[in-house]
């Protein structure tokens, strides 16, 4: 890798690993906040599940945007936005203020994740990937590790508005960072951006699209993010409920979701070891998913503050995992120039999975009590795990690279 393929990619590892702590930070923040104002577990879901409404309309719109303008063009803007979501909060404290917070936070961190994975996506040598896509998540995690602690030590001490407000001024610097993932004339980025001849004049966009969605390693890369950011809706909606139910303090449940992304850091550190044991990386995937499941399937089942960082390192190892592993498949199976509609395509999985979680695990708890959410969340990562485990006997990420370029060239999008 080039010094200024690595200098891209780190611009794009800060910018999102900035925007995560401030989505992380605040997100669990506001189911508490809606509770305290009388909210019902299923209207507490519809309120956390308005972060992905709109998004879900706009990943492939960005993804064009992208395609045809370059990367770190988009998120500036977003910055902007993240900043005032975050504001919102502390001078809106009102069902309506947290339901645009949420609106307008999740735009947000929808343009900064389909600027910086394409980013990501696009630098380096293909046998590098992984190991980048790694290091980028990584850095998501350092910001959930900081995040929700930061958060939840500053919400004990100060209360949510001066927590908010402070929080909001940490979006500042990501107007300079986004700067840095612009690429210049002949870098890889550029080109991965830019529209080629065929393109121009080539399938329709909604064509394109129907394109990239035959491909299986796209699938595949869809329902492992799908998976990852159920369990994440699920933990971060109801996990600060469940903890404050039990007695325990902001600080704890922060604490306990700090956790979780400091053990998927670690998981992250050994992926490389993890995947030769695996036989390759769908074959890791499965099993990372599976154990997720048991993990987040368990919480109900403890009630002390020891057995719940237990569960938290164990879940947060395992869906650590399967972040970059889904992510690499999908840059192993587009091509460069329409990565950024890839990522997109993905990215609406995503957000269909932030959406329902928290509107169908919402209304589960209302009928059924908080633990039952927890054991819905765990049910539907094991149906994930029961409908992608059976291709794992022809993963492609148990080859080497090398031995499979050459059949990824004739399968290109």
């Amino acid at each position: 890798m080039t010094m200024s393929d690595r200098s891209i990619l780190l611009a794009a590892c800060w910018s999102m690993g900035l925007t995560m702590l401030l989505v992380e930070g605040v997100r669990p923040l506001l189911p508490v906040l809606a509770h305290d104002l009388g909210a019902s577990p299923a209207l507490i879901g519809v309120m956390v599940g308005a972060f992905a409404a709109v998004p879900l309309f706009l990943a492939i719109p960005m993804g064009y945007w992208i395609v045809w303008t370059g990367t770190g063009r988009l998120s500036p803007l977003a910055a902007v936005g993240l900043g005032g979501a975050v504001l919102l909060v502390a001078l809106w404290p009102t069902y309506l203020g947290l339901l645009l917070s949420q609106l307008l936070l999740g735009i947000s961190h929808l343009a900064f994740a389909v600027d910086t994975q394409t980013t990501a996506t696009s630098v380096g040598d293909p046998r590098e990937r992984v190991r980048s896509l790694s290091l980028y998540t990584t850095f998501i995690s350092g910001g959930q590790l900081v995040g929700p602690l930061l958060v939840g030590i500053l919400t004990d001490a100060f209360g949510y508005r001066v927590t908010t407000a402070l929080m909001s001024i940490l979006a500042v610097p990501l107007l300079f960072t986004a700067r840095h993932m612009r690429p210049g004339a002949g870098d890889l980025t550029a080109a991965a951006a830019a529209p080629s001849a065929a393109d121009a004049g080539g399938a329709a966009p909604g064509g394109r699209v129907l394109v990239i969605l035959r491909e299986p390693v796209v699938w595949l890369s869809i329902l492992g993010g799908f998976a990852v950011i159920f369990e994440m809706t699920v933990r971060q909606s109801f996990l600060p409920l469940y903890v404050e139910g039990l007695g325990y303090s902001s600080t704890t449940w922060g604490s306990l979701l700090s956790v979780r992304a400091a053990a998927a850091m670690l998981g992250r550190v050994l992926i490389d070891r993890l995947m030769a044991r695996a036989g390759g990386q769908l074959r890791l995937m499965v099993a990372a998913l599976v154990v997720t499941a048991v993990g987040l399937g368990a919480v109900p089942f403890v009630s002390s503050v020891a057995g719940l960082f237990v569960l938290s390192i164990i879940v947060g190892a395992a869906a650590g995992l399967v972040l970059p592993l889904s992510m690499a498949l999908l840059a192993e199976g587009v091509e460069k120039d329409v990565r950024g509609l890839a990522v997109a395509v993905r990215l609406t999985g995503n957000r269909v999975a932030q959406l329902l979680s928290p509107v169908a695990v919402g209304f589960i708890a209302e009928v059924l009590g908080i633990g039952a959410a927890f054991y819905a969340a765990g049910a539907i990562l094991l149906l994930v795990a029961a409908v992608i485990g059976p291709l794992g006997r022809s993963d492609p990420g148990s080859e080497p690279a090398g031995d499979r370029s050459g059949q990824q060239e004739q399968r290109r999008v």
